[in-house]
């Protein structure tokens, strides 16, 4: 099995723009929703919203709206699709790789570009890989890996 590394540059970033600005303004909205006055119950709302964004799409679909329209899947190193636990420790490690209090995407940018799979933190921790299988649209993550 051949495994695609370095196509997914450009897809995954815009992915990473679309999905950022879909979770930002759900978490917004919860925390609007909300509508409470202490600081830390509306920060609360606000991560919980947004990282629940990528938890959950990833844990159904294997991809959130960005990664679909990028034509990007996540799958385990072998090809197979991510269990819950792989997707969870994605997700939660954007608390440190994506954080705009910790230096923004730059860990994870930074990660990126130096692994030869393309792994950020969180898919290195939780043996995962985002895949490009935009022109096959129609096969399995495994089959996509195949080309």
């Amino acid at each position: 099995m051949e495994i695609l590394i370095g196509n997914a540059g450009r897809p995954r970033f815009l992915a990473s723009v679309i999905d950022n600005f879909i979770a930002i303004v759900l978490a917004i909205v919860a925390v609007s929703i909300v509508n409470t006055n202490t600081p830390w119950i509306g920060g609360t709302v606000l991560a919980v919203t947004y990282l629940s964004y990528y938890l959950i799409f990833e844990a159904l679909l294997s991809r959130t709206p960005g990664k679909y329209f990028q034509g990007l899947e996540v799958c385990k190193l072998d090809g197979t699709r991510c269990g819950f636990g792989a997707i969870l420790i994605r997700t939660l490690m954007r608390l440190f790789e994506v954080n705009p209090i910790l230096l923004g995407a730059l860990p994870a940018g930074v990660t990126i570009l130096l692994t030869w799979r393309k792994q950020r933190m969180g898919d290195f921790l939780g043996k995962s890989l985002v895949i490009l299988t935009k022109d096959k649209p129609n096969k399995s993550p495994a089959t996509a890996l195949d080309r």
